[in-house]
C-alpha cells in the first residue's frame, strides 16, 4: 500500500500542537486587513490571532482570498515527486472557491505524476469542524486504511459533522454579504440573536432567532444535545471555537457537560480566515453528531 499524506487549507484552524500530534499538513491562506496582506499560519509568526480580532475591533475590514492553482501546485509537487500520495480535505465548496482550485492542480498533477493519487474531499464543513475531519482521517490512517478507503470513510461521515454558531451582532455576516443590511440593522436594534448551522452542503442556515444573549449561549447548547446523544457524546470530542471571547464559549461548555456528559470539550480560536467573516465574538460549537 503507498503511502500517502493528509492535507488541509487554514480554514481548518490546526494548531501547532494539532499538527504534529496527527501528522497533518495545513495550507496557509490569505487574508487582508484593510489594505495589508498576511498568510494564516499555525504558528501565527505573520500576525496574532489576537492582533488580529483587535484590529476588527478598531473598525478595520477583514477579507480572505482563496488559495489558487499555483499554491496547490507548489504545495502538492514536492510530495508527488517523493512517491507521496495526497489526500486532500478542504473548506466546504458552498462557502469558498478553494476546492475547485484544488481540483484544477490536481488534474495538471496527475499529468505528470500518473502513477500518483491526488483525491481532493470536500467536507461540507469549515473551521475546527474541518480539523475534526482531518483528526479522523488520520486515525484512519494509522489503523491501516488505504488512501481511497480513507477518503470514503470521511465521505460517510462529513454530513454528520456538526457547526452550530451563534454572533453577537450582524455587521460582520453583513458586511461579507451573507445577511442583507435591512436585517442586520432590525435585528440588532431588537438585540436579536441569530442561532445558525451549516446543513449537508455546507450553506450557513438560520436555526432561531434568540433575543439576548445570554439565551443565544444556552439555545446553542440545546441545538448541540438535540443532535448528541448520549451514547455518542461519550466517544466524541467537541471543539468550541471563540473569536476572542473565551469566557463566552465556556460557557456554552458547560451547559453542554450539564445536559449530555461528551468525552471531551476542548476550545480554540476560530481562525483570521474565519473571523475575517463572523467578526469578532463568534462562537461556534463543532461535533460529529447523528445528523446535520
Amino acid at each position: 500500500m503507498s503511502n500517502y499524506v493528509i492535507i488541509t487549507d487554514a480554514t481548518a484552524d490546526l494548531t501547532p500542537e494539532l499538527i504534529n500530534q496527527y501528522q497533518l499538513e495545513q495550507i496557509p491562506m490569505e487574508v487582508w486587513v484593510d489594505q495589508d496582506m498576511f498568510h494564516i499560519y499555525p504558528d501565527e509568526h505573520e500576525i496574532k490571532i489576537q492582533d488580529f480580532y483587535d484590529k476588527l475591533r478598531e473598525g478595520k475590514r477583514g477579507r480572505t482570498t482563496l488559495i489558487n492553482v499555483a499554491t496547490f501546485m507548489e504545495f502538492f509537487q514536492p510530495h508527488l515527486e517523493a512517491g507521496n500520495d495526497i489526500l486532500y480535505l478542504g473548506v466546504t465548496s458552498t462557502l469558498s472557491g478553494t476546492i475547485s482550485q484544488a481540483k484544477t492542480a490536481s488534474e495538471l498533477l496527475q499529468k505528470k505524476y500518473p502513477n500518483n493519487q491526488i483525491i481532493i474531499v470536500d467536507s461540507f464543513t469549515s473551521s475546527l469542524g474541518l480539523a475534526l475531519l482531518t483528526m479522523k482521517a488520520s486515525q484512519k490512517k494509522i489503523e491501516g486504511l488505504s488512501i481511497q478507503e480513507n477518503a470514503d470513510f470521511i465521505k460517510s461521515i462529513r454530513h454528520r459533522m456538526n457547526a452550530i454558531f451563534t454572533v453577537p451582532n450582524l455587521d460582520s455576516l453583513r458586511k461579507g454579504g451573507r445577511v442583507r443590511g435591512a436585517t442586520a440593522l432590525i435585528a440588532n436594534l431588537l438585540g436579536i440573536k441569530p442561532v445558525l448551522h451549516m446543513d449537508k452542503e455546507g450553506n450557513l442556515v438560520s436555526l432561531k432567532n434568540i433575543r439576548g444573549w445570554p439565551k443565544a449561549l444556552k439555545e446553542v447548547a440545546l441545538q448541540v444535545v438535540e443532535r448528541l446523544p448520549k451514547e455518542l457524546a461519550s466517544e466524541e470530542i467537541v471543539f468550541i471555537g471563540h473569536s476572542d471571547n473565551l469566557l463566552d464559549a465556556q460557557r456554552i461548555g458547560g451547559f453542554i457537560q450539564e445536559l449530555v456528559p461528551v468525552k471531551e470539550i476542548k476550545y480554540a480560536y476560530l481562525g483570521p480566515v474565519i473571523g475575517a467573516h463572523g467578526g469578532p465574538a463568534t462562537l461556534c460549537v463543532f461535533f460529529l453528531g447523528t445528523h446535520r
